[in-house]
């Protein structure tokens, strides 16, 4: 399931990139950049089951991002994410990793300017295949919802600052010695800050 994730995330940012950049080259070279990001937060992931179970979390967000701004100003980007949850009751941090693909829409010429953005993820509860019947790694789809502000004090800096909100639905799963499927679900809101160079 992670090998198939993998393939589908790639075929995805390269298809969508190459596209993209066909399509404004006409009026316009597409400007390409790559950025560092940084946040926090926190939300909660609930297990369904025979009962209903919500463990609440901080979480810890980090990405590296991949890049296009088109003509319009509109950007798209490819992340490679890890984000670190503290669960309140567990002993150690668990982590999701995955590979986020958003839409960034900005208002205005201005150098400081708000945005909002909407994407997909693939994701992957790491070090998880011990605790299910079939031995994988949990693999979820993440929906992302982001808002904020872009500020360009230089032609080839930008930094961005916002909040995003993540759901991810994860797989159906079976714990081991269970007969039982579970239902699992996590959101999360964090701020973060990022930095980009444009070429």
């Amino acid at each position: 399931m992670t090998n198939t994730i993998k393939t589908i995330a790639g075929v995805l940012a390269l298809t969508s990139f190459s596209l993209f950049a066909q399509a404004d080259i006409a009026e316009s070279r597409p400007r390409f950049y790559l950025g560092l990001t940084g946040g926090l937060g926190g939300g909660d992931t609930e297990f369904e089951g025979n009962i209903t179970i919500t463990e609440d979390m901080d979480t810890t967000l980090s990405a590296l991002v991949l890049g296009v701004e088109l003509r319009t100003g509109n950007r798209f980007e490819v992340s490679f994410t890890s984000i670190t949850a503290d669960f309140e009751n567990a002993s150690a941090d668990d982590e999701f990793s995955g590979i986020d693909f958003d839409w960034k829409f900005p208002f205005g010429e201005e150098t400081v300017k708000p945005f909002l953005g909407l994407g997909l993820g693939l994701y992957t509860w790491e070090d998880t295949a011990d605790l299910f019947a079939d031995d994988e790694d949990l693999s979820g789809i993440a929906l992302n919802l982001m808002g904020g502000v872009l500020v360009q004090p230089h032609e080839h800096l930008e930094f961005e600052a916002g909040y995003q909100y993540k759901g991810i639905g994860w797989q159906t799963i079976r714990p081991v010695g269970s007969n039982t499927d579970v239902d699992t679900s996590t959101s999360m809101g964090n701020l973060y800050i990022s930095a980009k160079y444009k070429f």
